[in-house]
């Protein structure tokens, strides 16, 4: 899976993985990657091809090469 999303910092990240997991810690939604990366679900722009709520006309970066 390709993912594109902001960071705590709202940095533009883009990541590639396995979903391991999802869960909720102090209200808020969390991915975790089989790497042990969590990123929060409201911080999700787009996973794969497909934009994430929200973030239907935001731009993709992913590279196309």
């Amino acid at each position: 899976m390709h993912l594109q999303y902001f960071n705590d910092l709202r940095q533009l990240c883009l990541d590639s993985g396995v979903i391991a997991t999802f869960f909720v810690q102090d209200k808020v939604e969390y991915l975790q990657l089989k790497s042990g990366e969590e990123i929060r679900l409201d911080h999700i722009i787009r996973l794969d091809d497909q934009p994430a709520p929200g973030y239907e006309d935001y731009p993709d970066f992913s590279c196309a090469c």
